[in-house]
């Protein structure tokens, strides 16, 4: 015969099962992970990105500062909150590195939009006396706005006051990782990365420090009345203390990234 189930007691000399024992309940299956919200966006370039909120797993990696030193937070972020790019999945750093500037920045604030809502609230220094004041936006009604297309043609071309020919594009993700990396950035460094080549030899920085003055001063003014696509992310601001005037962006304040996070 085959053994009793485990859990029926049989009385001596009885066929029927009078006591039962209950069996252990079994623990709870954990919760299902709430989904995380999704978008699909277009970039400022044309292109089309579905992207999602960030969980708690991409904010840590935004505050690892072994990560903050290698110059690698940032973009393992960013690629971590995008779920396609241009229709192609498992977007890795490497892709959001080789994205236009505008386009970069136009999905952190959507994404940051997506995962924390509307407004957004930053501490910033004043120039002028230190003091850290508070202040508030809306996503939607100041940076949003602002939103620029890039035009179709990505590369183009004129002329010095000495007839040298120049060909110039946008700034991109290795730019912005190259300005990083530089002990002692400076704007005109950015600037010197967006020309392709002179006179139909691939430019180097010792190239334009050889240009005459007025070359340089054209030079400037043309890559800077042609920045791009994208949003703005400049907030005026007054200072609490002593009511000056001054100009911020919200990429450059911790908290805008990490909301709750205060300027030590």
């Amino acid at each position: 015969m085959p053994a009793e189930s485990s859990n029926t007691i049989h009385p001596k000399g009885s066929p029927d099962p009078v006591i039962e024992i209950q069996s252990e309940p079994r623990p709870e299956s954990p919760q299902p992970k709430r989904p995380l919200s999704t978008v699909s966006i277009t970039l400022p370039s044309g292109g089309v990105a579905d992207i999602r909120e960030v969980s708690g797993a991409e904010e840590r990696i935004l505050a690892n500062e072994k990560l903050q030193r290698k110059g690698e937070a940032f973009d393992l972020w960013l690629s971590s909150a995008i779920v396609t790019l241009n229709g192609k999945a498992d977007v890795t750093p490497a892709d959001t590195l080789a994205l236009l500037a505008g386009d970069r920045m136009y999905l952190i604030v959507r994404i940051i939009e997506l995962s924390y809502g509307d407004s957004v609230d930053f501490d910033s220094t004043c120039p002028r006396c230190d003091h850290v004041s508070q202040s508030s936006i809306s996503i939607s009604e100041t940076i949003l706005p602002t939103l620029k297309p890039y035009p179709e043609k990505r590369e183009f071309e004129f002329v010095l006051p000495s007839g040298r020919k120049i060909i110039y594009g946008y700034t991109t993700g290795m730019h912005e990782r190259a300005m990083a990396a530089k002990d002692d950035p400076s704007p005109m460094d950015l600037l010197a990365m967006r020309v392709r080549s002179v006179d139909g030899f691939p430019a180097t920085p010792q190239t334009l420090d050889e240009f005459d003055g007025r070359d340089r001063a054209t030079l400037r003014r043309k890559l800077m009345s042609d920045p791009g696509g994208g949003v703005s992310t400049a907030v005026d601001v007054t200072c609490e203390a002593c009511k000056h005037r001054y100009v911020t962006h919200l990429q450059d304040h911790v908290s805008f990234f990490l909301p709750g996070l205060r300027q030590r």
